[in-house]
């Protein structure tokens, strides 16, 4: 009997355990309120904008990635920035103060610079958050991301205008 009763409560544990783990993983894949993305965007705005003019002056630059410490110049893949490059260390720090994964070039259909603040998933199943300075104004903005993220799916990325050219994007 003891034996059955140790069977149970391990089986137990394990389907506690499991249903704790599906828990903390869909919480994980909850995208920040709009709130507190547009607290961070005015804490960091002066990082934002710099990576703007940075990325609008040089051209050739389509991307930076904080993390893995690379560059995309257009010609293909991003590369490794070599540890004694200290050429992009000001994109690395402004990345890192503003809690941003990366900084790309956009265009042509929304010419701009966005920078990723939110991502999760993996495989084809990904969702990502960026801020972005563009051009000209999108066509397919929404009013809230909130609402945005509670309506029936499928979804096609959309922007939250924030002010002036900056705007949330949403890929969700």
């Amino acid at each position: 009997m003891s034996r059955l009763r140790s069977c149970l409560l391990l089986g137990l544990v394990g389907v506690a355990v499991m249903a704790g783990l599906f828990s903390w993983l869909r919480h994980l894949g909850t995208p920040p309120r709009e709130r507190s993305l547009l607290q961070s965007f005015h804490e960091h705005r002066q990082q934002f904008e710099r990576l703007t003019v940075l990325m609008r002056t040089d051209p050739t630059l389509h991307g930076v990635i904080r993390r893995s410490r690379s560059v995309h110049r257009g010609d293909g893949w991003f590369k490794d920035v070599a540890p004694t490059d200290t050429s992009y260390d000001e994109y690395f720090r402004l990345l890192e103060e503003a809690g941003a994964a990366r900084v790309d070039r956009w265009g042509p259909r929304h010419p701009g610079v966005c920078i990723a603040v939110w991502g999760w998933g993996f495989g084809g199943n990904t969702r990502h958050i960026a801020v972005c300075a563009l051009e000209r104004a999108p066509e397919e903005q929404v009013p809230s991301l909130d609402d945005f993220y509670r309506s029936p799916g499928p979804h096609q990325p959309v922007y939250r205008h924030i002010e002036g050219d900056w705007y949330l994007w949403a890929d969700w």
